[in-house]
């Protein structure tokens, strides 16, 4: 598999998608709702999964703005599957998950995605990355 880090930034018509080291720590921090300690720490070892290529996440933004809209995580990256995560503020935006669909499927070649996250998550996009 290549190397996973070198899949950032991402870019869509009207959205970034970069690696957390490269947004600003106050916007993660809200995001997350967490004290600043909690935030550094869930990047490093965000940046760690990644590094050692067992996964990726990307802070979503809109292109030309620093506001945090959303995460998107794969982790448990194996031959033929991962798991999912997506934790948005709002409804997920078509454009995202269709670049991200073609990224999974096309670029990581993997057959099957698990998801992770609430139920409703997993009810909203299990039929799209069939």
């Amino acid at each position: 598999m290549e190397q996973l880090r070198n899949y950032h930034p991402i870019l869509t018509e009207n959205y970034r998608w970069d690696f957390l080291s490269n947004l600003s720590g106050k916007a993660l921090m809200n995001f997350l709702n967490t004290d600043i300690n909690t935030t550094a720490q869930f990047a490093n070892q965000a940046m760690q999964q990644i590094m050692s290529n067992q996964g990726l996440i990307w802070g979503v933004t809109l292109k030309n703005s620093s506001i945090l809209i959303g995460l998107i995580e794969l982790t448990d990256i194996h031959n033929q599957d991962l798991t999912l995560n997506l934790r948005f503020q709002q409804e997920v935006p078509a454009e995202i998950l269709s670049r991200l669909r073609y990224f999974i499927f096309q670029q990581l070649n993997i057959l099957q995605v698990l998801f992770k996250g609430s139920a409703y998550t997993y009810q909203k996009y299990k039929d799209f990355f069939a």
